[in-house]
């Protein structure tokens, strides 16, 4: 199985000593926003080819008190798309939170164990479905959720994952595995952004056996 993953462009952006913040700009021609078709009741986007859609993941560390504080530190363009890991909120929580000019449209939370957690925001204005992946996850191996979008010409899927750092390495690629072969088709582009706890400048078996998961090969994010 090949997995289209997008080169990622990296930029650190140190927030305070409680939260360290990471911008991936994922950049290739796609949608830019939508509007209804004349003489129609239709949310088909409206694609802008000289637009990029840019997806901005970020390990958060407790996304309740830090709203404010991440919009401040979005680019000057504001990526369509948020990849939020480790937001540490219950469902009602995460659903009662607002985050300007974004909807919450895909999020897993833990139900056991404190912190962790996974949601995937999206522009107001931008059209996406998600997709139930939550049979995959288990708290303190992998948390996982995804969205689709797409256009005339292409689908791509957005996945999100977190995998703590304490958790059983096994049960993470066997999950990971499982709901990669879900997700995965030739007819789409699919791109994962989260934290994965392991060090990408390094060789080591950890490694190695992520990239043997469905053929992903990833970029360490510094």
């Amino acid at each position: 199985m090949g997995i289209n993953c997008p080169k990622l462009e990296v930029k650190d952006t140190p927030l305070n000593a409680n939260c360290n913040f990471k911008n991936f700009n994922c950049n290739f021609n796609h949608l830019n926003k939508q509007k209804p078709l004349e003489g129609k009741n239709s949310t088909e986007p409206v694609i802008n080819k000289s637009a990029n859609l840019k997806i901005f993941h970020q390990n958060i560390r407790e996304l309740r008190n830090k709203t404010d504080e991440l919009m401040l530190h979005l680019p000057e363009c504001p990526p369509q798309v948020l990849c939020l890991t480790e937001h540490h909120l219950k469902d009602f929580e995460i659903n009662n939170l607002c985050i300007k000019n974004y909807k919450l449209v895909t999020y897993y939370c833990r139900k056991t164990h404190k912190h962790g957690g996974v949601g995937i925001y999206v522009q107001d204005n931008l059209s996406c479905t998600p997709i139930g992946i939550t049979k995959f996850c288990n708290e303190l191996d992998l948390e996982v959720c995804a969205l689709e979008i797409k256009d005339s010409k292409n689908v791509f899927c957005i996945t999100c994952i977190y995998r703590p750092p304490t958790g059983n390495f096994g049960t993470f690629i066997y999950l990971l595995q499982s709901a990669l072969d879900k997700l995965y088709s030739n007819s789409i582009n699919l791109i994962i952004c989260g934290d994965v706890n392991i060090n990408y400048l390094k060789d080591s078996n950890y490694k190695t056996k992520l990239n043997s998961a469905g053929n992903i090969q990833l970029t360490q994010c510094s």
